[in-house]
């Protein structure tokens, strides 16, 4: 199994139908990586999820299957189809949803005094946090100049 379908995750629990019917058909698999992946719309391709839609329509060309945690889904199936752009678009709301978290996290830390920003280009932080003009003379002299 693990030569037809490459390097196969262990922990992916298919049906034993699916399966069956992948070996029996020799239909090439696209198999999500669980160390990778969240859900079946990759963190690159969830951006804008226009490249899974475009990869979905691919593997519906070539009869690939794909598969996931949740099982193995055929492109081509009207079924699968929809759920498969279900998965894509609530991951794409799910990498919205977070970016929305870490931005209010730093606008709390803001408001606390507790946000720490690299220094600009020319500037260092000392030890203690504060920002001074960086120690080199030449540096110094571009900062001045501006």
């Amino acid at each position: 199994m693990q030569s037809e379908l490459g390097a196969w995750s262990t922990d992916v629990n298919i049906t034993r139908r699916g399966v069956d019917w992948r070996r029996k058909s020799k239909t090439p698999a696209v198999n999500s990586n669980p160390s990778t992946r969240k859900s079946s719309c990759d963190r690159a391709l969830a951006r804008s999820c226009k490249d899974w839609y475009q990869l979905l329509e691919l593997c519906a060309l070539f009869r690939t299957l794909i598969a996931d945690l949740d099982g193995m889904y055929d492109p081509a199936s009207y079924n699968d189809r929809l759920l498969l752009g279900l998965k894509g678009t609530m991951s794409e709301a799910e990498l919205h949803v977070i970016k929305q978290r870490m931005l209010q996290g730093a606008l709390q830390k803001a408001r606390r005094g507790e946000l720490v920003t690299k220094a600009p280009i020319g500037y260092v932080r000392s030890a203690a946090g504060e920002v001074q003009l960086d120690p080199d003379e030449e540096v110094q002299s571009f900062v001045k100049l501006v």
